[in-house]
């Protein structure tokens, strides 16, 4: 890509805001807490790639970055099933023509995804939550096997990264499918 087909493409307006060339990622211009305690790779010779690989996994995803603040992964949202209100309707015909004698609240339940609350979590705190749980030791072998499969000639020193991080798998993985 030329560097002006990357200022076209950066720049040029689209319904959620700015277009993303393909291969690339918008990222917080401060990273969050989660993206920091995924670059605390617990390796001996761990390389900036890695960290910066790690960091990006761990950024808030592409549709997330609207409606999030950089740090605030967890925080809730209004829940969109019960539109806010912690209530759904269970029978629009009552609801909308009530009987005799109703009280008001025969055609509703309480919301089943926020439990009557209104809110939930951020949809994407889940995905956050579920990257700080990855042992260093997956996330170093993920790594290094990204950057194998997807250069379409590997490096000499990227084959033996491949094969160092796949290291710490070798007592626990057979060399075949039992």
């Amino acid at each position: 890509m030329t560097t002006e087909q990357t200022h076209a493409a950066q720049t040029e307006p689209t319904a959620g805001g700015v277009r993303v060339p393909e291969g690339w990622q918008l990222v917080p211009v401060n990273p969050t807490d989660v993206m920091v305690e995924a670059g605390w790779i617990d390796k001996e010779d761990v390389t900036p790639f890695e960290i910066y690989v790690a960091m990006l996994a761990a950024a808030p995803s592409r549709d997330c970055l609207a409606t999030t603040p950089a740090d605030s992964g967890g925080e809730a949202v209004d829940c969109e099933t019960c539109q806010d209100n912690g209530e759904v309707v269970t029978d629009w015909s009552r609801y909308l023509h009530s009987h005799e004698g109703d009280k008001g609240d025969e055609a509703v339940a309480e919301c089943p995804d926020c439990d009557g609350t209104g809110k939930v979590a951020h949809p994407c705190a889940s995905d956050a939550n579920e990257i700080e749980r990855l042992p260093a030791d997956v996330i170093s072998l993920v790594i290094a096997a990204r950057n194998v499969a997807f250069d379409e000639a590997p490096s000499r020193e990227a084959l033996k990264e491949l094969d160092k991080a796949s290291e710490a798998f070798a007592s626990r993985v057979p060399w075949e499918e039992c």
